[in-house]
């Protein structure tokens, strides 16, 4: 059905009915767990089969993204206590991390975790047709892999990917996905990272661009408020790339 629902008007209506009601019916029936590497072998096994942001190579790079300085929590129905039906994978780091592959290819987490200042949030996951999974910043296509045209590239680069975060809509809200799901959150946008995934698939997804979404907690309540009701996006952080699309407006700076 999620397949026809984005060619025919009639499956679409259908389909947001359905969403709704189910959205009533289950919501109460969920509960928020913390995944270790001593919750149940199937478990764990279903980490890595549904994970659609970051590739499970291994049990040991599950066993790394559980271990010191790491968290995994997930949600699940009480007819299915052993699995997953959506999961957080997030890093507990000194500062706002601008690499996602210093997250996953780090051999051990963070030490001394009371020290913690930011907790990462650096990939979430949900079943197959439970809204797809949370894509890069844009569906992006072609790339060089030439030094010197990357060089080149990176303000233009980083200045349209601004623009398309902070710009482009849908309706009122922020028309990727991903920024939307923040937004509506309450986050802030908080900086456009170049080459913040360096893998092939973040190449291909989004020119290897990547973004942070920072919560500010005394903020998140407004910021929602105000994104549901006007559009507006808050910002945190001195991205000036950020900062110079919200001033732009519709129309890019180069």
């Amino acid at each position: 059905m999620l397949k026809h629902a984005k060619k025919d008007a009639a499956v679409r209506a259908m389909s947001d009915v359905l969403m709704r009601r189910l959205e009533t019916w289950i919501i109460g029936t969920l509960d928020l767990k913390r995944i270790t590497w001593g919750s149940p072998a199937y478990t764990i096994e279903k980490l890595g089969e549904y994970e659609a942001v970051h590739a499970v190579k291994s049990w040991l790079d599950v066993k790394r993204r559980l271990g010191n300085g790491r968290r995994c929590f997930g949600f699940f129905h009480r007819s299915v206590p052993l699995e997953p039906l959506v999961f957080v994978w997030v890093a507990l780091t000194d500062e706002i991390s601008s690499n996602v592959q210093s997250i996953l290819t780090e051999p051990e987490g963070k030490p001394d975790e009371s020290s913690a200042k930011c907790a990462i949030f650096y990939s979430i996951n949900s079943q197959p047709g439970l809204s797809g999974a949370l894509k890069h910043i844009s569906e992006s296509r072609g790339w060089t892999s030439d030094p010197q045209n990357l060089a080149a590239m990176e303000p233009a680069v980083r200045a349209l990917g601004a623009h398309y975060l902070v710009n482009a809509k849908r309706g009122k809200g922020a028309l990727d996905p991903v920024a939307n799901f923040h937004l509506r959150n309450g986050a802030c946008l908080h900086r456009v990272n170049w080459r913040g995934n360096t893998a092939y698939s973040g190449l291909r997804q989004s020119l290897g661009l990547m973004c942070n979404y920072n919560y500010v907690l005394d903020r998140v309540e407004d910021n929602n408020d105000r994104y549901v009701r006007f559009g507006e996006i808050a910002l945190s952080g001195n991205d000036k790339y950020v900062q110079a699309a919200q001033a732009a407006g519709a129309k890019p700076k180069l």
